[in-house]
Formats: structure tokens, C-alpha cells, sequence
């Protein structure tokens, strides 16, 4: 059973994904993917390998969709870093 604390954490990465998805600023678009991907890489340290397998594997696939979305917009953010 996930706790409050890590479905919150699961819902705040993706409505932080769904922002960058569905931005259409192209003035602002590389602010939501970069801020995407730091809270993606923020929830997989949180689960520290121990986290559902698919919730894992959704993060993965988020990622890429990201680093595709970005490079079709010819945006080149710094790549998330783990804390």
C-alpha cells in the first residue's frame, strides 16, 4: 500500500509532467520539461530502486517522451541530475 506522503510525491511529478506536455509557449516550454524531469528524477531517488516496478518503468517512459518532446522543439535542456 503506498503512503500518503509517496502518492503525493507520484501526483506532483506527473501534473509536473502534464504542464511540460501540454505547454504550448514556446516561451516557457523549456522551463516546464527542465522542471519535469528534475521532478522525475526527484521521485525515482525517492524510490530508491524499491518503488513499484511500474511506476518505474512510467517514470522511464516519461523521461524519454521529455528528451523527445525537447528535441523536436530544438530545445537542448541540461540533462536532470540526482541529488
Amino acid at each position: 500500500m503506498q503512503s500518503n506522503t509517496g502518492h503525493a510525491k507520484q501526483q506532483d511529478w506527473k501534473s509536473t509532467y502534464e504542464a511540460a506536455i501540454l505547454e504550448a509557449d514556446e516561451r516557457t516550454i523549456a522551463l516546464r520539461i527542465s522542471e519535469a524531469q528534475h521532478a522525475i528524477m526527484d521521485r525515482i531517488e525517492d524510490l530508491n530502486h524499491s518503488g513499484d516496478p511500474a511506476e518505474c518503468q512510467e517514470l522511464s517512459d516519461a523521461l524519454t517522451v521529455l528528451r523527445d518532446l525537447a528535441r523536436i522543439c530544438g530545445i537542448n535542456p541540461a540533462p536532470p541530475k540526482a541529488a
